[in-house]
């Protein structure tokens, strides 16, 4: 994925978790929710490869780093 529609998708995906989930209220939570995140992605990479499969792995790569930015905008 180009760099710029990368952060285009990372932006709206912040964009909406800002919209339908409160902030952050800690450290600790952020850092739940990113490896929670994280898990999901270990999940699609461990399982056979898949049509279709790589766009699941960007979508929740890109959830890592909206939530890693909404950790940043929210706690920091």
């Amino acid at each position: 994925m180009e760099e710029h529609k990368a952060m285009r998708v990372i932006a709206r995906e912040h964009d909406k978790a800002v919209s339908l989930f409160p902030k952050m209220q800690s450290y600790h939570e952020g850092y739940a929710i990113i490896l929670q995140e994280v898990d999901e992605l270990w999940d699609l990479i461990k399982v056979k490869p898949y049509p279709g499969r790589d766009k699941f792995i960007s979508k929740e790569a890109s959830y890592i780093a909206a939530m890693a930015l909404r950790f940043l905008t929210d706690l920091c």
